[in-house]
């Protein structure tokens, strides 16, 4: 396995509406959303890892339009989800490609692909209530296929990921990292 996301900030936010000044943390990746066998060319958008969600993706329309992509071509379809706390809903399935990218600087121009077997499931309104809980969601079956190590560490507010990969790939980019004192790049979000 090669680390791909080194020790990344948990992101953090305190609630509109609340009295309270404390923060909520959520594992957020930064995956850039592209057309099935387009090359990704944008800044990352933050995905929520959701260890509840048992599909593959979800987002709003307005999360596939700020990524470039029209929501009403490449249907796949539709799903049932059951949100939480409700019943089964359906939701239109579109195809894309999520792409992982890293945040340690060798790595930067080479994002890992999660391929997406049925899609992202999206729920098809026009508007985006509430963006700090509202983001999109990368589920655990996306996951699984990657072949992906999540390592979350709660005491240092962090998230690495591994990716799987060759042992020589792993070598050369190993000694990269020494070279570069083990440096890692800020995340810019969309």
């Amino acid at each position: 396995m090669l680390l791909f996301i080194d020790r990344l900030p948990l992101y953090s936010w305190v609630p509109p509406g609340t009295l309270s000044q404390k923060h909520l943390l959520a594992v957020s990746l930064p995956v850039v959303v592209t057309d099935p066998g387009s090359r990704p060319r944008s800044r990352p958008q933050r995905w929520a890892l959701d260890t509840r969600f048992t599909g593959e993706a979800y987002a709003w329309r307005h999360h596939l339009v700020e990524a470039g992509l029209d929501p009403d071509v490449r249907r796949n379809g539709s799903t049932y989800l059951a949100p939480l706390g409700g019943g089964p809903q359906e939701f239109p399935l579109r195809r894309a490609s999520l792409w992982l990218a890293s945040n340690i600087p060798s790595l930067r121009a080479n994002p890992y692909r999660i391929k997406l077997e049925d899609g992202i499931a999206f729920r098809d309104v026009r508007s985006l209530s509430n963006p700090q809980t509202n983001c999109p969601l990368l589920g655990m079956r996306a996951l699984e296929e990657a072949g992906l190590r999540v390592l979350i560490d709660c005491a240092g507010e962090a998230v690495s990921v591994w990716v799987p990969s060759p042992w020589r790939r792993k070598a050369w980019l190993f000694l990269r990292r020494v070279a570069s004192g083990f440096a890692t790049e800020e995340i810019i979000w969309k």
